[in-house]
């Protein structure tokens, strides 16, 4: 006599559940992974930003003034120079620091912009980790505009010399959005959705901050601080703290 043997299975359709199950999972614990290595290299671009700011700042106090930066180019107002921006790579010769990092993602340099006198930096980088398939720009500088309606920002996100008289849509923001210093797709170029600076400053939707003078009261306190950059209007308070545009010449 046979002894009926009962073999217990999965069914077709349990096998296809306990996939999917696993599928899900999966993709959950690999969208934390990359989330969680993108946070960690947003996390090493700041510390590189604000060593190289310190390490900036070192330098200008032995040898008064910021290097130039590599392959620059010009920004000018109406033909005339204003800031100097390029890359801050090996060539840059910042001498206060062993080695200048790059991004750690996509191994290219930050962007590096300085005023023509050389007294005032910004560095930028692009923050990828902030929301999903989006990014921030994030400057770190001692740059501060007393020019008036020309210079909120001496980044823009372009490798060319701009007219910035002409030109107020490619300006790189601190934790903004619209322009970045590169991408991290089509081989590290700037990025910009073309927003012009005025449209943002007159944005009542937005709480968009920028450096403005809030130290200076004639044009000979700008001169002393190397806030001077070229013969034009600048911001300069008054005794109840309003900007007013006053030309200002060498």
């Amino acid at each position: 006599m046979l002894k009926k043997i009962d073999i217990k299975a999965f069914t077709f359709v349990e096998v296809i559940v306990v996939v999917i199950i696993l599928s899900i999972l999966w993709t959950i614990g690999f969208t934390q992974f990359v989330w969680s290595i993108a946070d960690s290299r947003d996390t090493l671009r700041k510390s590189d930003i604000a060593n190289i700011s310190s390490s900036m700042k070192m330098y200008k106090q032995k040898k008064w003034s910021y290097p130039l930066p590599y392959n620059s180019f010009s920004g000018s107002n109406n033909s005339t120079i204003v800031f100097w921006q390029g890359k801050l790579n090996k060539n840059v010769s910042l001498s206060t620091i062993d080695k200048i990092p790059y991004d750690p993602k996509i191994e290219v340099p930050y962007l590096y912009s300085i005023t023509t006198n050389k007294k005032e930096f910004e560095i930028a980088l692009t923050l990828e980790n902030q929301d999903w398939d989006s990014s921030l720009s994030l400057v770190n500088w001692n740059y501060k505009s007393v020019a008036k309606n020309v210079l909120p920002t001496i980044l823009v996100a372009t490798w060319n010399t701009i007219d910035i008289s002409t030109n107020q849509n490619l300006f790189i923001f601190d934790n903004q959005e619209h322009n970045l210093a590169y991408d991290f797709k089509w081989n590290s170029e700037p990025v910009s959705d073309w927003t012009s600076f005025t449209v943002l400053l007159n944005d009542a939707e937005q709480n968009w901050v920028f450096a403005q003078n809030s130290d200076f009261e004639t044009c000979i306190e700008i001169k002393k601080a190397w806030k001077y950059i070229w013969d034009g209007e600048y911001q300069i308070r008054s005794s109840t703290w309003a900007l007013t545009g006053t030309w200002c010449t060498l």
